[in-house]
């Protein structure tokens, strides 16, 4: 069995850089989430915010907050509501895309991951 992949470990692995760390340091993340009213139980998922032609993840990052998610990606130099004092104990990494890393993530196991944000669009995939 693999080890947990760690938030602290993102930057590096996305290509991109910490803007906050979060409360737990060795946080793991488990499932990415994409869409914020799906977010299932918020221990070890990552939201993404995703941004397209008729929506912005990053307006969804005080819900996601508010659902008890605490790790996040979100999108290089973005206007993130209220602030970073929104997210006192929130993690976040901020990415040039956060398209492109969702497409990159890493296969943790066989069957398991692959493209979350491939064909499917699926909302949330598990890294178990």
């Amino acid at each position: 069995m693999l080890p947990p992949l760690l938030f602290a470990d993102l930057p590096a692995l996305l290509g991109g850089h910490l803007l906050q760390g979060p409360a737990e340091p060795a946080a793991a993340v488990r499932h990415l989430v994409l869409d914020s009213r799906r977010a299932g139980p918020p221990a070890g998922a990552l939201f993404v915010a995703l941004r397209g032609p008729s929506h912005d993840g990053h307006r969804y990052l005080p819900q996601a907050y508010a659902q008890g998610l605490r790790l996040f990606v979100v999108e290089e130099n973005a206007a993130l509501p209220g602030g970073l004092a929104a997210y006192p104990d929130a993690g976040l990494v901020a990415v040039a895309s956060p398209l492109g890393p969702c497409k990159r993530w890493p296969r943790r196991t066989a069957g398991s991951l692959g493209a979350p944000c491939g064909p499917s669009r699926a909302p949330t995939a598990r890294l178990s």
